[in-house]
């Protein structure tokens, strides 16, 4: 009997496993691992928290910080 095909790969895991050969993912910390299990705001609540922020984007704050290119 023919094993069953694995299950496809999403996009994201791709991009870890491409970002782990490559030497660009750290592990956390233990105390960064134990402050992200203590998150309780989902990427729906932030992302509406982001939005309703008033003020300039943050590219645009990053531009201004460089100041004028030489």
């Amino acid at each position: 009997m023919a094993q069953p095909l694995p299950e496809p790969r999403t996009d994201r895991e791709l991009a870890w496993d491409i970002l782990r050969d490559a030497g660009l993912l750290a592990q956390l910390a233990p105390s960064e691992a134990r402050r992200g299990a203590q998150a309780k705001a989902t990427l729906d609540e932030v992302s509406a928290a982001l939005d309703a922020a008033s003020g300039p984007e943050l590219g645009e704050l990053i531009i201004e910080m460089r100041g004028p290119k030489a």
